[in-house]
């Protein structure tokens, strides 16, 4: 038997910071997530939606499904509700799926916790019990406090990563701050949240960049256009990733077989979660991709984000926070990070589980709760 309960968490800033899924300044980071429980397991998993005050609608969806069930069928039952969706269609979708991927990450960590596992070892193994990292949490739209940021990472981390605003005049300035800051023999990663409208912009701002030698660009154009995305891709003298906000396997191989890019890049908060995520990694398998698990702010996401990539022998990395600042707090025991690696814990399951004191502090109510 599974229970199923939704949380919100809104978690104030010391300073506006960028949100997840557009970019923007935000003053506050909502966290939208979902509980589950089995007995004495318990376990959680982040849903990347848009509007939080949706989740507890979308979840009711999928209670059915999840009532009776046995976590330990952790795949087939990712097989069902994400069936329910392809066949009852609701809207929006991405919702319903951002939800699901909560739901799927909640219950591999239940399925661990019960069966005494690590993910990593049901997810098939471990190639390296340290998975490498980058670090995200630069904004070319703040360029007083980049300096001091990337500074502050550095010391952390040897990737980074720049979110651009699609100005090339500031996002150039803000790529040669950062690298300044950085160092020669740091890895620059560059993503542009889709805001670039057409290749001919593009164009123009990698060229631009050059001096600043980014490792990728990631999302520069919108999703969905990948005919244009399979003309930039070979042109462009870094790896072209993308598809971090994709929320379906058929439109990640439509984009995949036509050569759109290099690496892709799902958040398993949006895509379908973990089992979703081992589908996508099989995918780019079979068309000579790479894969890199986008893990947004939230550690608990990077975490499972982990476990996927220490399984995956394709994987090349996983998103982390470079400024965790009252994230540092969610999980017990907290993420480790050494010389820019995240440690996979020994425990059961993910390891860790959030903190019920951090839910305390920042829960606010839903509606329909």
């Amino acid at each position: 038997m599974i229970t199923a309960t939704p949380l919100l968490l809104d978690i104030p800033l010391s300073e506006p910071a960028p949100a997840a899924l557009d970019g923007a300044l935000v003053p506050a980071r909502q966290v939208a997530l979902v509980r589950l429980t089995s007995g004495n397991a318990v376990a959680y998993g982040e849903a990347g939606l848009t509007d939080p005050q949706a989740l507890p609608e979308v979840l009711d969806f999928l209670t059915d499904l999840l009532g009776t069930a046995d976590p330990t069928d952790h795949d087939l039952l990712w097989q069902r509700m994400a069936w329910s969706l392809r066949d009852y269609q609701p809207t929006p979708l991405a919702d319903y799926t951002a939800v699901l991927s909560a739901v799927d990450v909640a219950v591999w960590d239940l399925a661990g916790q019960l069966l005494g596992q690590p993910c990593w070892r049901l997810l098939g193994g471990a190639r390296s019990r340290r998975v490498d990292a980058y670090a995200a949490g630069l904004h070319a739209a703040a360029p007083p406090t980049l300096t001091r940021d990337t500074k502050a990472i550095r010391q952390r981390f040897g990737s980074l990563q720049l979110r651009l605003t699609g100005d090339q005049e500031v996002d150039t300035a803000a790529a040669a701050t950062v690298r300044s800051a950085a160092g020669d023999t740091a890895l620059l990663r560059l993503d542009a949240g889709c805001s670039y409208p057409d290749a001919e912009q593009v164009r123009g701002l990698v060229t631009a960049l050059g001096p600043a030698e980014p490792f990728w660009l990631m999302d520069p154009l919108p999703l969905g256009n990948w005919e244009t995305w399979a003309q930039l891709c070979p042109d462009l003298p870094m790896a072209l990733a993308g598809g971090r906000g994709l929320t379906g396997l058929k439109t990640a191989a439509q984009a995949l077989s036509l050569g759109a890019v290099d690496i892709l890049t799902p958040d398993l908060r949006l895509c379908g979660g973990l089992s979703a995520g081992r589908r996508l990694a099989d995918v780019a398998w079979i068309h000579g991709a790479a894969i890199a698990f986008a893990g947004a702010y939230s550690p608990l996401t990077q975490l499972a984000a982990a476990h996927l990539a220490a399984a995956t022998l394709h994987a090349s990395c996983v998103e982390m926070e470079g400024l965790p600042g009252p994230f540092a707090e969610m999980l017990e025991p907290p993420v480790r990070v050494v010389d820019g690696f995240l440690m996979l814990p020994d425990g059961p399951g993910l390891g860790s589980r959030v903190s019920e004191r951090f839910i305390a502090r920042y829960q606010r109510e839903l509606s329909g709760t």
